[in-house]
């Protein structure tokens, strides 16, 4: 979680007053045991981002509906992006 909290922060300059587990994730079986933990983070505060050196990354804000059709069209294509989008998509339905 604090992790996921300084990332946001650093990567966004966005900070949250919640946050809920939505998933994990084995992101390459066959070659690590890396594990991955989704969070969905609410009530959003902005600031400014606090990029590494090396880190070049651009934010577009869009609405959820907006980037879970991305994810559907294949303009998101970062699987652990897509895969939270989808689980997202889907318990809206329900």
């Amino acid at each position: 979680m604090e992790a996921a909290k300084r990332e946001l922060k650093e990567e966004t300059g966005l900070t949250a007053k919640n946050w809920q587990p939505l998933m994990e994730l084995r992101t390459s079986n066959s070659v690590t045991d890396e594990k991955a933990y989704i969070f969905l983070a609410t009530e959003l505060t902005p600031g400014e981002q606090e990029l590494e050196e090396t880190e070049d990354i651009e934010l577009i804000k869009v609405p959820l509906d907006t980037a879970i059709e991305m994810a559907m069209n294949g303009e998101i294509i970062d699987a652990m992006s897509v895969a939270a989008l989808l689980k997202l998509a889907i318990q809206r339905k329900s």
